[in-house]
């Protein structure tokens, strides 16, 4: 039986702590080979805008170039969609028993992590999949996250591996500062980032770079759609003068949280809990890429507009007193080239007649969807309609007298 331990992480970049610690694990545990796996889009950090795949996979070669038993993998890197820690070790698993027979993985984590591995997804799986090697850290007590993923079934080692006292996100820091940082990153990794004009001073991405990086994140589909509803802000802000950079921007990022899943909504702190007030509020969770997407913006993308983020949050079920950029983008979603049906063209004619015209259709429309499938109806839509009908028959009133 061949012992593996894997080293798993953004490694954005890699640094000493990282390569010191699997030597440690390395020869205390005495395994036979420690693969390093880069991420590829961790699931966890889609508030981050990570470096190129490419670039940290080069980085991991080279500094591990020396350590015979130190390998690196491409198994996530080369993954569509967000990398899950399951998929990876079953493919791992099968992998190694085809060359080796069988094999033992050890997965080596920090301290801090340690609470988490019961929020994986399908924890039960990973426990039987691996045993965890826990670096110890100071300042942090072990035994509650401990005796919580040993009763979920997974086994636990710990040990002392030296400490160094640095991270990735503080290395970026430092670099985008243009401070020295060869004492915490190997050689080769450091030249190779200088070449290659690596963290530079990071600011909020343009439209391009946005477009680009949703391209590799949402669906082929969805990807699609978000253009159509770019176009068709861009449309609608000519028409109405609203500015064209924010249509296009708001348009671009309405569905950046789309293809996220409830896990991930927790990790940005967006509440998926029905609780009883959220029920009686039209419990819906449809709704939430909204409030995610308004995180992503601001988070990864840099956006701070808070016309920009207001229009991505509420662009699912409106809200009274919508600013001219959240109705754009509001009807946008529905009335963009690539829907297509009755419905989708009735609320295109009432738009024609204007933007509320357009907009109480279009609330019309999702709340007779909900209605015939019997599921709560966000009080947000209901009192969008409501206030957007009002105005229209204030409208009535004042051309008539």
């Amino acid at each position: 039986m061949i012992r593996v331990g894997i080293s798993g992480g953004t490694f954005d970049p890699i640094h000493i702590g990282h390569v010191k610690s699997a030597e440690y694990v390395y020869k205390t545990l005495e395994l036979d080979e420690v693969v390093f796996i880069p991420n590829g889009q961790p699931p966890h950090k889609v508030t981050s805008f990570v470096t190129d795949e490419r670039h940290r996979f080069e980085m991991v070669k080279l500094a591990i170039k020396d350590y015979p038993a130190f390998s690196v993998s491409d198994i996530e890197i080369k993954k569509d969609g967000y990398s899950y820690t399951v998929d990876t070790l079953r493919a791992l698993t099968k992998e190694y028993r085809q060359k080796f027979g069988d094999v033992k993985l050890y997965y080596i984590i920090g301290t801090d992590v340690l609470g988490e591995i019961t929020s994986w997804k399908e924890s039960n799986e990973v426990f039987k999949l691996c045993e965890f090697v826990v670096l110890r850290r100071p300042g942090f007590v072990l035994d509650n996250a401990r005796e919580k993923a040993e009763a979920g079934g997974a086994k636990i080692h710990v040990v002392d591996a030296p400490q160094i006292d640095i991270s990735s996100t503080r290395i970026r820091e430092l670099l985008e500062e243009g401070k020295d940082v060869k004492m915490y990153i190997p050689e080769k990794v450091y030249t190779y980032i200088l070449s290659n004009n690596l963290y530079r001073e990071r600011k909020a991405m343009g439209f391009e770079e946005i477009k680009k990086d949703l391209e590799g994140r949402l669906s082929e589909k969805r990807y699609i759609h978000t253009l159509g509803v770019v176009d068709e802000c861009e449309r609608l802000g000519k028409i109405y003068g609203v500015d064209q950079e924010n249509c296009k921007l708001a348009g671009l990022l309405h569905d950046c949280a789309k293809d996220m899943d409830i896990e991930q909504y927790k990790w940005l702190g967006v509440s998926t809990d029905a609780t009883e007030e959220e029920l009686v509020n039209g419990f819906n969770v449809d709704v939430l890429h909204a409030r995610a997407g308004r995180i992503i913006a601001a988070q990864r993308y840099g956006i701070t507009d808070t016309e920009v983020l207001d229009a991505i949050e509420n662009h699912v079920t409106g809200r009274p007193g919508m600013t001219l950029l959240e109705q754009i983008v509001f009807l946008a979603d529905y009335t963009e080239v690539n829907r297509r049906g009755v419905v989708y063209d009735k609320i295109r004619n009432e738009l024609d007649k204007g933007l509320v015209n357009g907009i109480i259709a279009a609330c019309d429309n999702t709340i007779k969807y909900l209605l015939d499938k019997n599921v709560l109806i966000r009080i947000e839509t209901i009192q969008t309609r409501n206030y957007y009908l009002t105005e229209l028959k204030k409208k009535s009133e004042r051309e008539v007298t």
